[in-house]
Order: structure tokens, then C-alpha cells, then sequence
């Protein structure tokens, strides 16, 4: 509601303002064919001049005030009524509601096509730029909006995969394993795998199996 307050009070300054200076014009136009010619009759006329621009001035102030306070008023209705609806506070809502006030507003004046658009455009415009504006001031207080996530790719998805051993390490950090075949002088297949351990002390790896395949390979010679 302060911002309708503050809306009704500057469209009251900008009318005050404008409606004193179209009063006076007229009321210059309106006595043109008739101007004083003694003293005493040009102290009447500024003093009749006065009077109808504060009253111009005041009228027209009033009228632009409301006029303005409403047009706020709906369109912070309008967007919060959708945010509701959407579940969601961003961008979109606002230029949903700058769109609606302005074919409201193009209605209500009973524009043609091409002056509505340009309205339309206008609301679209407004719209879109104060939604950014209000995203960018809530993304500085903390809070996360859910299209900047989305396009920035950082949606909270992350899955760990740790292996089901009691060292409790993951897949990228065990040591690299590999295999070998070989062929026993009676024709049977050994394989044997190898694996690296995690360096020691001075950086190189070793092979713990080595020993194993040689006795593997010797047990089953000696047996033929």
C-alpha cells in the first residue's frame, strides 16, 4: 500500500502542477479580446487569474492522483493475484500484470488498434523491466528464483556414488585394476589381476601379485 500512497502523491504533484499551467493559458485565451486598460482592472484580472489556476491546478491534481493511485493499485493487485496462482514470485507475474493494466486502461479510453498496441507495448516494456529489476533485488537479499537456476544449469541434482566396500572410498579413488591371461604348460588359462596400490613414500606404485602368478605358474608345472 506505500507504493499506491506514493503513486497517488506524485500524480497529485505532476496534475497540481500541470492543471495550474493549463489553467492560466486558458484563462489568458478566454480573456485575450478583452484586456484591462487602468490599474485597477489589471490588479482584477491576475487577481481572477490566480484564483483559476489554483483551482485548475488543485482540480487536476486530485483527478491525476486517483488516477494514477488506481492504476498502481491494480496492477500490484493483478501481480500478486497471479504469483499466487503460479506459486512463484518473478519477472513473468509483473509483465502479466503490465499487460492487463494496459488493455484495461486502453479500454477504458476506447483506443484504436494501433494507440492500444502502442499501449500494450508500453505495458509490456514497464512491465519486463521493473519483474528484472525485482528479481535482481531479491537475488541480492539471498533469495533463489527458480528460472535462474534452470538457465544457469544449477539445479541441485548432485548423486554420490560410494562403493560398497568398508574402505568407504568412491569409484575415482581406487586404484587402477587390471588383468592378465596366460597359458600353463598343461593348457590351462590362469588369469590373474593386477592392482596398483596407492603410492608410497617416494611416488611409485607397486604390484603386490606378482609373486602369486610365478607361484601359480610353477605349482601347476610341477603337478604335470
Amino acid at each position: 500500500m506505500g507504493g499506491v500512497g506514493l503513486s497517488a502523491l506524485s500524480g497529485m504533484g505532476l496534475g497540481l502542477s500541470l492543471g495550474a499551467q493549463t489553467a492560466g493559458l486558458r484563462f489568458r485565451a478566454e480573456n485575450a479580446h478583452r484586456l484591462p486598460r487602468t490599474a485597477t482592472g489589471w490588479f482584477l484580472y491576475h487577481k481572477s487569474k490566480n484564483y483559476h489556476i489554483m483551482f485548475g491546478g488543485i482540480r487536476e491534481g486530485l483527478r491525476m492522483g486517483g488516477k494514477l493511485g488506481l492504476l498502481v493499485g491494480g496492477f500490484s493487485t493483478v501481480e500478486e493475484a497471479v504469483d499466487r496462482l503460479r506459486g512463484m514470485r518473478d519477472f513473468l507475474s509483473t509483465v502479466v500484470a503490465g499487460l492487463s493494466i494496459a488493455g484495461g486502461f486502453s479500454l477504458w479510453n476506447r483506443f484504436p488498434a494501433p494507440t492500444a498496441a502502442r499501449t500494450a507495448r508500453t505495458g509490456l516494456v514497464f512491465g519486463l523491466v521493473f519483474g528484472l529489476a525485482q528479481d535482481a533485488l531479491s537475488t541480492a537479499q539471498g533469495r533463489r528464483l527458480g528460472y535462474g537456476e534452470f538457465v544457469l544449469g544449477r539445479q541441485s541434482r548432485t548423486v554420490t556414488r560410494m562403493s560398497p566396500d568398508d574402505d568407504g572410498r568412491s569409484d575415482s579413488d581406487r586404484p587402477e585394476q587390471r588383468r592378465a591371461v596366460a597359458t600353463t604348460p598343461n593348457g590351462i588359462m590362469v588369469t590373474s589381476r593386477e592392482v596398483e596400490d596407492e603410492p608410497h613414500d617416494d611416488g611409485v606404485p607397486t604390484v603386490e601379485n606378482e609373486a602369486r602368478y610365478d607361484a601359480e605358474l610353477g605349482g601347476d608345472g610341477g603337478s604335470g
